[in-house]
């Protein structure tokens, strides 16, 4: 029988190579709009390529739903071993396709369909790793273990980011867009399977086997009893998605508007995402001494308040205060995170769990997907990055809001 602690673990490290092969397309986005669009019109490229990594979100509820309803059917293992080779052959695919110069225009319907078809297999990851921790886990000790998974998806941000920086220091632009670009892709879709095998001895957990044998219908359990569930779930994460989101289109943000150095911010972002694997576990383990709702909606507006003067003070383009920033901006990531985790599971019910977090979670995502967008054509109006930064602010309020709503959701 798995443990929680090995449940935890191996729910981690795949959450950890799948988020990699996830968010690698994101850090690389400003690369995507050189390489797979036309090069006479350098920000309509920028903005495509913005809209080709939004799809990733916006493909999360289709693949959330319809996988999460085969998870609260079948079972978590079946569907939590499955998402991951979907990702390995999505992610490996993208390391070897054919960019605008050799194709033309066949090369971004090839980067669409790839990036579609990674978005539905995340879509079903962090939702099922959130079901089999809450499944797993006493209440007493939810909030360290979501803090372990949090570390996981930040040690594949830092993968993902550490490696960048890596090949923008050794290599020239032009070696990078001639064929370094691929190499974080090929090595994703590897480590995507090796995942995929460690996977397989997760067992599956004991709520489900127990809900499972007494209720016979074969059917997906989400109701429209359950619509204002995923509707204040959906809020809940609106704060994270949009905090998350935000930090992975930095590398554009603060270069474009701030004139940071790209390299710069790489490395600020590796900084600070290290410091999140260091500090998720210790905020889980004070969210369990407390009560995470309370602490979950005063986060949110800590947050609010707090962007302003962070983003304000970067236009002194240093350094240091940037590394600082951003490891701040991860705390409060980790805060809210190690909350969210066990209150959205809370929620629902064990046999609509898995959907109704899917649905919540990959919605929430879905719509956040398209901030980066909404956040250049804001800027674009109104000629400050700060109103970037407002626009943020408006989620993180949304976020806030929800979490006091949660009592009317049981």
């Amino acid at each position: 029988m798995t443990s929680d602690k090995k449940a935890t673990s191996l729910v981690s490290l795949g959450a950890c190579l799948e988020y990699y092969d996830f968010i690698i397309f994101a850090l690389m986005a400003e690369t995507f709009g050189h390489l797979f669009f036309p090069a006479d019109q350098p920000i309509a490229a920028s903005i495509k390529a913005l809209g080709v990594f939004a799809l990733g979100y916006l493909a999360r509820p289709l693949g959330g739903v319809f996988l999460g309803a085969l998870g609260d059917r079948f079972g978590r293992k079946y569907v939590f071993i499955n998402v991951m080779m979907v990702m390995a052959i999505s992610t490996f695919a993208i390391g070897l396709l054919p960019t605008y110069a050799t194709i033309g225009n066949a090369a971004p319907f090839l980067l669409v369909l790839c990036r579609i078809i990674q978005g539905i297999s995340f879509g079903a990851e962090v939702p099922g790793a959130m079901t089999i921790v809450a499944e797993f886990a006493k209440p007493s000790k939810q909030g360290v273990f979501a803090g372990f998974v949090v570390s996981s998806l930040a040690l594949g941000s830092l993968l993902a980011s550490s490696l960048l920086y890596i090949l923008t220091s050794l290599m020239s632009q032009e070696a990078f867009l001639h064929f370094a670009w691929r190499i974080p892709f090929i090595l994703g879709g590897i480590l995507a399977v090796f995942s995929y095998v460690l996977r397989k001895e997760l067992q599956e957990t004991p709520i489900f086997l127990k809900e499972k044998g007494e209720v016979k219908a074969k059917r997906s359990y989400l109701t429209k009893a359950d619509i204002p569930k995923v509707i204040i779930g959906i809020g809940m994460t609106f704060a994270i998605a949009s905090l998350v989101v935000f930090f992975l289109y930095l590398p554009a943000f603060l270069s474009v508007y701030y004139k940071y150095p790209l390299k710069s911010v790489y490395f600020a972002m590796t900084i600070a995402i290290v410091w999140s694997m260091i500090i998720s576990p210790i905020t889980g383990l004070f969210a369990d001494r407390v009560n995470k709702r309370i602490l979950y909606i005063l986060t949110s507006f800590v947050v609010t308040f707090a962007l302003f003067p962070l983003f304000a003070s970067l236009f002194h383009v240093n350094l240091t205060f940037l590394v600082f920033t951003l490891c701040l901006y991860q705390t409060f990531i980790s805060l809210l995170s190690v909350c969210y985790f066990p209150l959205i599971a809370s929620i629902f019910q064990p046999l609509a769990r898995y959907t109704g977090i899917a649905a919540s979670y990959g919605i929430g995502y879905c719509l956040m997907g398209l901030l980066p967008m909404a956040a250049t054509w804001l800027i674009s109006l109104t000629g400050t990055p700060m109103s970037g930064v407002l626009l943020l602010a408006f989620f993180t309020v949304v976020g806030a809001v929800s979490g006091y709503l949660i009592p009317l959701a049981k």
